[in-house]
C-alpha cells in the first residue's frame, strides 16, 4: 500500500510502530509501550541530512523512491550507473556491453523485422534501433526507471530510443509474454542476475 508513497524509512518506522502496538495488545503489558518511540527516533536520525550511506564507488546523481525500489544513480568519470534496492542494473554509456548483448542475438535471424526486449537498459534500445527496418517492443516494468534513464540519455540516443519503430511498455515482461499476441522475429532478454525474487522470475 505505501510502496512508491512513502520512502523506505517511513515505511520501516510504521511497520515497526504497528508491530510494537501489536506486541502491547497482544501481551496485555503497557510497560513496553515506550517501545513505541524507538521508530520513531530511528526515522527522525534517518531524515538527517549526510545519512545516506552507499557502498557504491562514485557520486550520487539522483536518488527516486519508486514502488519496485530504491532508483539510486551514481556517476563515475564519464559512465553513469544504475542501481535498483541496491542491486546493480545497467551502465550509460557501455557501448561494449550493450552491443555484445545485441548484435549476437540479432545474428542468428537471417532478417529479424521485429524485436521484443525485455530488460532495463535504454543503450541496448538504442543499439537495436540502429538496424534498418526493424520494429522494437521495449518491455521494462518500471515507469519510474524508465523516465530516470531517459532523462540521462544523450539527445542521439534520446532520439532514437524514442524515435518511429520503437515502443516503450510499463508492463512485467514475464506477464507480457504470456499475452495472444503477433509473433516476433526475436525476443531478447536484458537482464540483471537473478539477485532478487523478481529477477529470479524471469530466469524460471
Amino acid at each position: 500500500l505505501l510502496a512508491g508513497h512513502a520512502g523506505p524509512h517511513l515505511t520501516a518506522a510504521l511497520a515497526s510502530a504497528m508491530f510494537v502496538t501489536a506486541g502491547v495488545l497482544v501481551l496485555r503489558r503497557h510497560m513496553y509501550l515506550p517501545l513505541f518511540i524507538l521508530p520513531l527516533l530511528l526515522y527522525a536520525a534517518a531524515q538527517h541530512p549526510g545519512t545516506y550511506r552507499s557502498g557504491h564507488t562514485g557520486s550520487l546523481v539522483s536518488l527516486t523512491e519508486s514502488r519496485y525500489g530504491e532508483i539510486s544513480v551514481f556517476r563515475l568519470g564519464d559512465q553513469l550507473n544504475f542501481f535498483e534496492s541496491g542491486k546493480f542494473l545497467f551502465s550509460y554509456p557501455d557501448i561494449g556491453t550493450d552491443e555484445l548483448r545485441i548484435h549476437l542475438p540479432v545474428s542468428v535471424h537471417p532478417r529479424p523485422e521485429s524485436v521484443l526486449l525485455i530488460g532495463s537498459s535504454p543503450g541496448a534500445v538504442a543499439v537495436l534501433a540502429g538496424y534498418p527496418s526493424m520494429q522494437i517492443d521495449y518491455v521494462e516494468m518500471d515507469p519510474a526507471l524508465i523516465r530516470i534513464s531517459l532523462s540521462h540519455l544523450s539527445p542521439a540516443d534520446l532520439r532514437t530510443v524514442t524515435g518511429r519503430g520503437v515502443r516503450i511498455i510499463n508492463e512485467d515482461g514475464r506477464r507480457f509474454i504470456k499475452k495472444p499476441a503477433a509473433g516476433y522475429d526475436l525476443i531478447i532478454m536484458n537482464l540483471p542476475d537473478p539477485s532478487t525474487a523478481a529477477g529470479n522470475r524471469m530466469y524460471t
